[in-house]
């Protein structure tokens, strides 16, 4: 996995939109498989929060992506 992939995997596990308590059950790459496809869309044009939404409501559902707070995982993931 890239340096990106990392970075924003790790930002997922801290904020963990989905809910899947990975914090609490020390899953350090439950975001791993998303943030890989995310990066694939970023690199490919796509906004942080466009990849992240098609990931997510591919994987989830639609209607749990429009939920997750993007502009506070974006915020995260510039620092």
């Amino acid at each position: 996995m890239d340096i990106l992939a990392q970075k924003l995997s790790q930002t997922l596990y801290e904020h963990d939109p989905m809910d899947t308590c990975c914090k609490e059950n020390e899953c350090f790459d439950e975001y791993d498989n998303i943030a890989a496809q995310a990066v694939e869309l970023i690199e490919d044009g796509h906004s942080l929060k466009t990849a992240l939404n098609t990931v997510l409501s591919d994987l989830f559902s639609v209607d749990l992506a429009q939920e997750v707070d993007y502009e506070t995982i974006e915020n995260q993931f510039k620092e």
